[in-house]
C-alpha cells in the first residue's frame, strides 16, 4: 500500500496490492484494485489475473474460466494463472462427481469425492465450505451424525455466513439429544435469518431440552 501511494501511476504495485487483497478475502477491494488496472491497461495480466482468482475463490467458476482462458491465450506462460485454471477445473469436476454419486444414492463414494474435492485448493473457502456440507449430509444420510456435525464445523469455520451447515448440524445435534447445542446453533439462524420456521425450530430444542431434564424414571429402571 505504502508503495501504491507513493507511486500512484505504476500499475505493476497496483497489481500486486490486488492480488494481496485478494488472497486476505477482500474481493470486492481487490477487484475495484484490478480494474483500476485495467482501465490504464486493459491487457494487464496481473489485473486479470486477480480479477479470475476473485471469482473463483467466491464459488463463481463458471464466470472465472473465460478470464483465465483470455489471460492464457495472452500470457501462456503465466503460471500462477495456469495452476488456478486447473484447479478451477479439477475442483469443480470432482464436486460433480460427488453430487452425482450422492444423487445416485452411494453415498460412501459421495463423502470419497467430496474429500478428494476439498484437498484440490485448500485456500478456496467458499467452494470448500460447500464441500465439507455436502460431505455433511453424505455422511448423515449414512449414519454417521458425529462425522457429520464434524463436517458442519469445518463448513462453517470456512464461512460463518453460510446457513447450511447450521441447519444440517443443530439437526445433527437434535438426532444426538444434544440440545443446548442444538439451541445454540438454532439462535445462531435465526439471527441470520428471521424465518418462522427457524424460529419454531427453535422452540422446539428448548422443549427438548426442558423434557430430557425431567427424571425418567423407566429410563432409570430399565423398563419400557
Amino acid at each position: 500500500r505504502k508503495l501504491v501511494e507513493r507511486v500512484p501511476d505504476c500499475v505493476s504495485y497496483k497489481g500486486l496490492q490486488a492480488e494481496a487483497l485478494c488472497m486476505l478475502g477482500q474481493y470486492a477491494n481487490a477487484q475495484i484494485a484490478a480494474n483500476e488496472v485495467l482501465q490504464r491497461d486493459s491487457k494487464n495480466s496481473q489485473a486479470m489475473f486477480v480479477r479470475g482468482l476473485c471469482l473463483y475463490y467466491q464459488d463463481q467458476a463458471d464466470r472465472a474460466y473465460p478470464v483465465f482462458q483470455q489471460l492464457l491465450k495472452l500470457a501462456p506462460d503465466f503460471k500462477k494463472a495456469k495452476d488456478a485454471f486447473k484447479n478451477a477445473k479439477e475442483l469443480e469436476q470432482t464436486k460433480e462427481k460427488g453430487n452425482e454419486s450422492f444423487r445416485n444414492g452411494d453415498y460412501a463414494a459421495a463423502c470419497n469425492l467430496y474429500t478428494e474435492a476439498a484437498s484440490i485448493d485448500p485456500l478456496n473457502k467458499s467452494t470448500n465450505a460447500k464441500i465439507y456440507c455436502n460431505r455433511a449430509n453424505a455422511n448423515s444420510k449414512l449414519g454417521k451424525n458425529e462425522d457429520c456435525i464434524t463436517d458442519c464445523t469445518k463448513a462453517i469455520e470456512l464461512d460463518p455466513t453460510y446457513l447450511k451447515p447450521y441447519l444440517r448440524r443443530a439437526k445433527c445435534y437434535m438426532d444426538t439429544e444434544q440440545y443446548e447445542e442444538a439451541i445454540r446453533d438454532y439462535e445462531k439462524i435465526t439471527k441470520m435469518d428471521r424465518n418462522s420456521e427457524y424460529r419454531q425450530m427453535l422452540k422446539k430444542a428448548k422443549l427438548e431440552l426442558k423434557k430430557s431434564q425431567r427424571k425418567d424414571y423407566y429410563k432409570i429402571l430399565n423398563v419400557a
